[in-house]
């Protein structure tokens, strides 16, 4: 299995509009996606800025393409995320999961 990690930032007064609106679509996005194992959405508060990771995890990296594409180290983004987004990784980080705890 494989987890992809993305990491954005968004203002604190607009965190839990961008939480709502990453459940609302890329959650589903994901999901829907065959091969997909789950993901999970964590959100740091400090101060002025809110970060974010997803991970999402993956059958393979085939499973993973079915979503991401051929150059699947891309992050993907929908035009609403310009939005909320003050930082978002051009690439997403991938590794292999050795030990799954489900």
């Amino acid at each position: 299995m494989i987890a992809r990690v993305w990491n954005g930032v968004v203002l604190t007064e607009k965190s839990d509009a961008y939480s709502k609106y990453l459940i609302e679509t890329v959650v589903d996005d994901l999901k829907g996606t065959s091969g997909n194992r789950g993901v999970h959405i964590f959100r740091n508060v400090r101060g002025e800025n809110a970060y974010y990771q997803i991970i999402s995890i993956w059958d393979s990296y085939d499973s993973l393409k079915k979503f991401a594409g051929d150059n699947y180290t891309l992050a993907r983004y929908t035009p609403d995320d310009r939005e909320y987004l003050l930082k978002g990784e051009k690439y997403c980080e991938h590794y292999e999961i050795i030990y799954p705890s489900f």
